[in-house]
C-alpha cells in the first residue's frame, strides 16, 4: 500500500519527529527544515478560517486551514493571542505591528480568510485584515454581517464573498461594511422576494442597495449576484410572482435599483428558479431589453444596459473556473 503525504501533512510528520530527538538535535533540524517548512505553510496556511479560541472570556483567536474537498480531516489549527499579535495601542493607531516572527509568516501567507458569523468576531475581523496589511489580493469570504466598521477603521480587500439567508430582516443592518473592488454575494431566494418596490420618498428601499448602503458608484466593480434556491423552492417563481418571465424580469430590474449600471453586475443561477430553459430564456431576453431601457434612461445610452451580464451556473463555472467557482460559491 502507497500512502502519498503532501504538504498538508509535513509540519506534524516533522513535529513528531521532533518530539522523539534530544534539544542539540531539534536545534540543528530545524535549522535545515527551515525553508522546506515556510514552503509547506505558503500553501497550507492560504485559506483559513477564524473562530473565536474555545475557551471563555477572551480575546484570543484560532485560526484553522479550510478545505473544500476534506472539511472532516483534522488540518493544524494556529492559535493566535491577541495581545501577542499586536500593539495594544490597535486600532487607535492602526499600526498593527507583529511582535513575533511566526506571525508575520502566517499573516504574510493568509490569502483568503473565512469569517464566522460568532458575536464578538467583529473586532478582530478588523484587526486581522489590518495586520494583513490591505493587501489587494486579500479575499473574505462571510457569512452575513460577520464584518462591522470599527471607528474609522474600513476594512478592504479586492474580493469580498458573502453567504446570505435572506429571510433574515435586512432593516437598519446592511450586509457589506467592508470596502471591496469586487463583491460575489451568495443568496438563497430570488432576487423579488425582499420587500416592497422603491418609490420616491426612500429611494434604495426594497433594493438590493438597502444592502449595500456603504458603497457609492465609482466604488465597486464588478457586483456577482449567486443565486441557490433551495430544493423546495426550485421551479416556483409563482409562489414569489406571476410566473410570466417579462414580470419577473420587471420585479428584478427593480430589485436591482440604478446603482448596478456604474459597475458591471453579473446574475448567476436564475434558471434554477423557472420551471424550464424556455422560461429561463424569455427571462433573459426581457431583462436585456430592461437594462438597456433603464440604462438610456439614466446615462442617455442604453449600451451601458451591457453592464448586466446574465448566466447560468455552468456558464459561470466556465467563465471563472472550478478552482475560483468553488471559493467563490460553495461554503
Amino acid at each position: 500500500m502507497t500512502a502519498i503525504l503532501d504538504h498538508r501533512f509535513y509540519p506534524h510528520i516533522i513535529d513528531l519527529i521532533w518530539s522523539h530527538m534530544d534539544h542539540e538535535s531539534v536545534a540543528a533540524s530545524r535549522e535545515v527544515c527551515k525553508g522546506w517548512r515556510k514552503r509547506a505553510n505558503r500553501v497550507l496556511q492560504r485559506h483559513l478560517t477564524v473562530r473565536p479560541a474555545p475557551y471563555p472570556d477572551t480575546d484570543d483567536f484560532l485560526l484553522s486551514v479550510k478545505s473544500f474537498t476534506h472539511p472532516d480531516v483534522a488540518y493544524p489549527s494556529f492559535l493566535v493571542q491577541r495581545d501577542d499579535a499586536i500593539h495594544s495601542g490597535f486600532p487607535a493607531t492602526v499600526t498593527g505591528m507583529l511582535s513575533d516572527e511566526s506571525l508575520k509568516d502566517l499573516f504574510s501567507n493568509i490569502r483568503y480568510l473565512d469569517l464566522q458569523h460568532v458575536r464578538g468576531m467583529e473586532e478582530t475581523a478588523v484587526l486581522l485584515s489590518l495586520v494583513m496589511g490591505l493587501k489587494t489580493h486579500y479575499g473574505l469570504r462571510a457569512t452575513r454581517n460577520a464584518m462591522q466598521l470599527y471607528g474609522d477603521v474600513y476594512p478592504e480587500a479586492d474580493t469580498g464573498v458573502y453567504f446570505v439567508n435572506s429571510r433574515e430582516t435586512t432593516e437598519g443592518n446592511p450586509l457589506v461594511s467592508m470596502y471591496a473592488r469586487s463583491l460575489v454575494i451568495n443568496l438563497d431566494q430570488p432576487p423579488i422576494s425582499y420587500g416592497p418596490l422603491p418609490d420616491d420618498e426612500v429611494e434604495d428601499e426594497g433594493t438590493l442597495w438597502e444592502w449595500l448602503s456603504s458603497y457609492t458608484p465609482g466604488r465597486l466593480k464588478q457586483l456577482t449576484l449567486v443565486f441557490h434556491p433551495s430544493d423546495e423552492e426550485r421551479g416556483t417563481f409563482q409562489t414569489y410572482a406571476a410566473p410570466n418571465p417579462r414580470a419577473v424580469a420587471g420585479q428584478t430590474i427593480r430589485w436591482l435599483g440604478d446603482r448596478w449600471i456604474s459597475a458591471t453586475t453579473l446574475l448567476v443561477g436564475m434558471e434554477r428558479f423557472f420551471r424550464s430553459m424556455d422560461e429561463y430564456r424569455e427571462y433573459k431576453r426581457q431583462m436585456r431589453e430592461y437594462a438597456a431601457h433603464q440604462a438610456e434612461r439614466i446615462t442617455g445610452t442604453p449600451k451601458r444596459g451591457r453592464n448586466l451580464k446574465i448566466f447560468t451556473h455552468d456558464e459561470y463555472r466556465k467563465r471563472i473556473g472550478d478552482a475560483t467557482y468553488t471559493l467563490y460559491t460553495e461554503q
